[in-house]
């Protein structure tokens, strides 16, 4: 446990511990945030230090008019923002998996209930699929913080948490198990404007300093002690860049951070030479320079030789020739005509001349570039699905996906232990001695392709004659993708799947099957089949929704025998009225009435 003094709190908010490590990861955070966050203005992006080191790199490695030549076509958004919010599309599956579970366990149930009440109106749901998946992405150094107000104004404290930047972090020293042993962070101004306020959490309480316009540090109030034993802070995410630095973490990005530079980089100088086909590269016959400078000195082959004060020779390049040192889209330059009869001739094609794009070395870069960004996205996201040109089996289609399914599970992992840790300090906060145990699980069976993408893959499978569970599964696999986020639909769509005979037989291919094989189907089933969607409805009319049917403490089995009971039902009394329809006599003139109205009756 660390409880700090107040004195030892003044003294670490004078000379962090741990400066050093912060520092380092707010620099981890700046190159995240130039690949994944879009920035629309360029002059908005170079106020990023990563995107500035980036430019200087490259102005280190070319001369200054190729260097500019080159920052030109490096344009606001940048490329790799693309490539990224790909990455993140197949990333925030994780909060999709159709087996979640969270529970958090009180004494009583009215208290769970209480609880569960005080999350959904904290919107902790909604927190980590937005803040807690951004933070992910682009802030995995962040601290999460449970907290409570100061003062009380209902029986139990209404408890709430949120993240702190890297940036805000005076100092934070984490223990060897991932908790954190204190926690300084700025907090804003005070009312009057002229106090820097500071937060100071630790395994005892909640305090706040402030520092004046001449750097004294001061205590605020009073402590707001905890009975936690324990810091009410804690990293956010769990994995460690390296196992020798405690406070740096991983985002999935964070290893294709290079792989991201040289796309930007690679992307740039291709934008670059695709220009040479809209501006070629003109040549001409010139004759020898005659620049010379002020004291007389001519140019010689592109420089100007010349004697210093000191009396020393020296050279310097020619202004003139310079100008068309960068030969790039859109430029004439000058040849010199051949000074024997034996030199090449460029006057063999004419006076002028244009140079050709090498369209193949074009080629191989775009083909770099494509291969670069899959390389990316398969390091971050996992490895891509292959092509559906044929039909698969059910495993078959699961193994396209495991190293996409194990890219997902370890960052549900990865929220799970951040989860649990939160749920249950805002828990022990609210609840005290009530509070029993926290289980979170975000799932593994995750939504990894489109509802297009199961309904071709039924096709296919259909097509190719695969089994009938196959077939089941992939159609399970559709209604429950298309209706993920709507519970009572997706439920709907279940009971639907169960109660339709021969679901995945149209009804054409339902009636040769019956005529090969008379006694599989029933003359009942063939018209309920015929007739699914009118005795649904007439069912929803008369009853009630299918999903609502016996929805507690009743079977899935039992459920759809009830409602299976009542649709043949239907089927039986529709045979029963054309049996009747069928007993009436013909009409002749004189009873052409009383037969209408015995139709009217049977109606």
């Amino acid at each position: 446990m660390a409880t700090l003094s107040d004195q030892e709190v003044i003294d670490r908010l004078k000379a962090p511990k741990n400066k050093a490590l912060i520092s380092q990861c707010i620099a981890h955070e700046q190159r995240l945030r130039m690949h994944v966050e879009p920035v629309l203005e360029k002059e908005s992006l170079k106020n990023n230090p990563a995107f500035q080191k980036f430019l200087a790199a490259k102005r280190e490695q070319l001369p200054a008019d190729k260097y500019k030549a080159f920052e030109q076509k490096v344009t606001a958004p940048l490329v790799s923002n693309d490539v990224c919010d790909t990455i993140s599309s197949s990333l925030s599956r994780v909060f999709e998996a159709q087996n979640s579970f969270r529970k958090v366990e009180f004494r009583s149930a009215e208290l769970e209930a209480q609880f569960n009440e005080l999350l959904e109106a904290n919107g902790v749901d909604s927190f980590w699929k937005t803040r807690g998946f951004e933070a992910l992405k682009v802030a995995p150094n962040s601290i999460l913080v449970v907290d409570a107000p100061r003062e009380q104004t209902t029986p139990r404290p209404q408890v709430y948490q949120y993240l702190v930047n890297i940036s805000d972090v005076v100092d934070v020293d984490v223990k060897g198990d991932g908790a954190c042993e204190y926690v300084l962070f700025k907090i804003g101004k005070d009312e009057t404007g002229k106090l820097d306020l500071f937060a100071a959490l630790d395994d005892a309480s909640y305090r706040v300093f402030s520092k004046d316009e001449n750097g004294k540090y001061n205590k605020e109030g009073e402590d707001a002690p905890h009975a936690l034993g324990y810091c009410p802070a804690h990293p956010f995410w769990r994995e460690l860049l390296s196992s020798r630095d405690s406070l740096q973490r991983v985002s999935p990005f964070t290893k294709a951070l290079g792989r991201l530079d040289e796309y930007v980089d690679l992307h740039a100088s291709i934008e670059f030479y695709h220009s040479f086909g809209m501006w070629p590269v003109i040549w001409n016959y010139v004759g020898s320079c005659d620049y010379k400078d002020e004291h007389s000195n001519p140019c010689e082959g592109g420089y100007v030789n010349y004697t210093n004060l000191q009396g020393e020779p020296c050279q310097k390049k020619c202004p003139k020739c310079e100008q068309n040192s960068l030969i790039g889209p859109g430029s004439r330059f000058g040849v010199s005509t051949p000074d024997t009869k034996d030199s090449f001739d460029q006057m063999d094609n004419g006076p002028m001349g244009m140079l050709k794009v090498d369209i193949e070395a074009l080629k191989f870069s775009q083909d770099k570039l494509k291969a670069l960004e899959q390389t990316i996205v398969t390091r971050c996201a996992g490895r891509e699905a292959s092509s559906r040109s044929e039909a698969k089996n059910e495993t078959q289609v699961q193994g396209e996906f495991e190293n996409k399914e194990d890219v997902l599970t370890n960052i549900a992992w990865g929220f799970e232990v951040i989860q649990e840790w939160a749920f249950s300090t805002m828990a022990r906060l609210w609840g005290g001695d009530d509070f029993v145990r926290v289980t979170v699980s975000l799932g593994d069976d995750f939504y990894l392709q489109t509802v297009e993408e199961h309904l071709q893959a039924y096709e296919l499978n259909k097509k190719a004659g695969m089994p009938m569970h196959v077939l089941a599964a992939n159609r399970e696999m559709i209604g429950s993708t298309q209706y993920k986020n709507d519970p009572e639909q997706l439920e709907r769509s279940r009971i639907l799947a169960n109660l339709e005979p021969f679901a995945d037989l149209t009804i054409t291919e339902l009636r040769d099957f019956k005529k090969d094989f008379p006694y599989l189907v029933s003359d009942e089933a063939m018209l309920l089949k015929v007739n699914f969607d009118y005795y649904v409805k007439r069912f929803e009319r008369e009853q009630l929704p299918v999903h609502m049917v016996a929805s507690e403490g009743v079977s899935f089995n039992r459920k759809i025998e009830l409602i299976q009971n009542k649709l043949y039902d239907y089927v039986r009394e529709q045979n029963a009225k054309r049996e009747q329809r069928q007993q009436l006599p013909i009409p002749g003139d004189g009873e052409r009435s009383d037969a209408l109205e015995a139709n009217a009756e049977v109606a």
